[in-house]
Parts: C-alpha cells; sequence; structure tokens
C-alpha cells in the first residue's frame, strides 16, 4: 500500500508476468485547431515510452485508444500520459463509461 501513496497514478507489478492495459480517450473537439495538431496517449513502462496512440485533431469528437500485452518483472512501473499539441486548453467528452485506464493480469512469464 505504501507504493500506492509514492506513486499514486502509478502502476507498479505486484508480480513478475505478462499485464494487457487499456486506455481510451474521448475529445469534444478541438477549438482553434489547425492541420497541424495532434492529441495522444503514451504508455511508459519503468518511464521509457512503450506505446502509443497519436491522432490529427478535428474541431468534431474524436478518440485516442491504446491496447497492448505487456511482460512486467516484479516492481516495474507502467503510466499513462494524455498530450495535446494545441495551445489552447482543450475537453474531453464527459462519458465515464467512455474514457478509462484499465490493466489486468493475464499470465505469469
Amino acid at each position: 500500500m505504501a507504493d500506492v501513496l509514492l506513486y499514486p497514478n502509478t502502476f507498479i507489478a505486484p508480480t513478475s508476468g505478462i499485464y494487457h492495459f487499456d486506455a481510451t480517450l474521448l475529445w469534444k473537439g478541438f477549438t482553434g485547431n489547425s492541420a497541424n495538431d495532434f492529441a495522444g496517449l503514451t504508455i511508459w513502462v519503468n518511464n521509457i515510452a512503450y506505446v502509443g496512440d497519436r491522432r490529427a485533431t478535428t474541431a468534431v469528437s474524436f478518440s485516442n485508444h491504446i491496447s497492448a500485452d505487456i511482460s512486467l518483472f516484479q516492481g516495474e512501473t507502467v503510466h499513462l500520459t494524455v498530450y495535446h499539441s494545441n495551445s489552447t486548453p482543450q475537453k474531453i467528452l464527459n462519458i465515464t463509461a467512455g474514457n478509462r485506464f484499465s490493466g489486468r493480469f493475464v499470465s505469469t512469464l
């Protein structure tokens, strides 16, 4: 439990194995959108980018999604970052069923 308090936004593998992670974020649509804007999600393992989804933005709703199986040793960490390139603050859709970051243990190594 102490690890959760030290790293509140980070999953720490309790045992070595293969874990499955899913992340989805629904954007409301970008204001001040330009042809060069993008938005994305990245899953990081031990602070190294592991997999990501980057999309060109639009003025209408769109989403980012990642699904990955990751081999982890006990104590290794996983966290998610969300980013966009637009200089204007942007909004995500307030749909709790659609916005998520989840993970589960699949099998031992």
